[in-house]
């Protein structure tokens, strides 16, 4: 497991100079979009000052002072949204390098990543049998996959949501005439929006396994998650009074669940639920896979980071703190897959 130390010491002995490439490039960016704007400006300026050199009336001299005035607010307007935006951009490009940099130093391997247009297939994520995509919407972006000891680790933004169409008919009597208007409103409502984590662990179970959270919101909004979960099974009622408050437990194999779901395997649970304190729904499958849905966490928030700098350089903070997310996404394994059997 790499630490904040390892990645410090790789920056400082191998990354410098890349970090001051990326931060050249962001500089250069905004720097040519400041160039266009200051030319905008001159061309304006100079427009103006020919304009109230020709004015001989008043009148036109306040009507051009005031247009003038007009136009340099607005050259500042555009001169901020220009460069807010090129930053913007230059953010995002860069932090997709950096995070396959930081990824390809965590594994020690080559990272396949494909921003931001690919997902995870539809049929692939229908195998979880956990959201009925028959009743819901899917869409996905940033499908990554890596080699990580050995392992096949695959993590994908995806977003889950109910699509109507609100139809509304209004009649009114109008001289006698019935007038009717037809109003078509499509309205969203999100399931799921998060972050999908998929790697294979130590030992096969025989049945699908599910770990749903508790949780007093969806009670109060009439199990809005549950209404759209499609999996088969019966509660399971674990000795652990504790770990039964923060998850319920479905699957049709009550001894095979309670085999799998070991008390050192709950403490993983609870150790991952500390790592990412966002809530989330827990899969095991008979091929010995391991499914979990992070609710409000993505790869795209991630990309969408505004990078700080100081002194013409990347600061040292935000790669430290970029290393941090993209490293807790492997740590679920680390916590969930250790060398001992996973589930005694």
């Amino acid at each position: 497991m790499k630490t904040n130390n390892d990645f410090i010491n790789y920056f400082n002995d191998f990354y410098n100079e890349k970090i001051t490439f990326y931060s050249k490039f962001i500089r250069k960016r905004q720097n040519k979009q400041i160039l266009k704007t200051i030319a905008l400006g001159l061309i304006i300026f100079f427009s103006i000052a020919v304009l109230i050199y020709n004015s001989n009336d008043s009148k036109d001299f306040f009507n051009i002072t005031m247009i003038s005035i007009f136009a340099i607010i607005l050259l500042f307007a555009v001169y901020h949204v220009n460069v807010k935006f090129t930053k913007d951009i230059s953010s995002i490009v860069i932090n997709e390098k950096i995070l396959v940099d930081i990824m390809n130093f965590i594994t020690d391997d080559t990272v396949y990543t494909y921003f931001p247009e690919n997902r995870v297939g539809e049929e692939y994520l229908s195998q979880t049998n956990l959201f009925n995509l028959d009743l819901i919407n899917y869409d996905g972006n940033n499908f990554t996959y890596s080699e990580y000891l050995n392992k096949r680790i695959i993590f994908a933004d995806i977003n889950l949501y109910t699509a109507k169409r609100k139809i509304e008919i209004r009649r009114k009597n109008l001289y006698g005439i019935n007038n009717i208007w037809i109003t078509r409103k499509r309205t969203t409502k999100d399931i799921f929006n998060g972050l999908y984590f998929d790697v294979k662990l130590n030992k096969n179970n025989n049945d699908l396994i599910y770990l749903i959270p508790n949780n007093l919101n969806d009670k109060l909004l009439k199990n809005k998650i549950l209404n759209y979960i499609s999996y088969k099974g019966t509660k399971i009622e674990l000795e652990n009074l504790d770990f039964s408050k923060k998850y319920s437990v479905y699957s049709y194999a009550e001894n095979q669940s309670r085999y799998v779901l070991s008390l050192p395997l709950m403490e993983k649970i609870n150790e991952l639920d500390k790592l990412f304190t966002n809530k989330k729904y827990i899969i095991f499958r008979p091929d010995g896979k391991i499914g979990i849905f992070i609710e409000n966490f993505t790869i795209s928030n991630i990309l969408k980071q505004d990078i700080t700098i100081k002194k013409g350089k990347i600061t040292d903070e935000y790669l430290i703190n970029f290393f941090e997310k993209i490293n807790n996404i492997y740590k679920i394994h680390d916590i969930l897959d250790l060398n001992n059997d996973l589930y005694s």
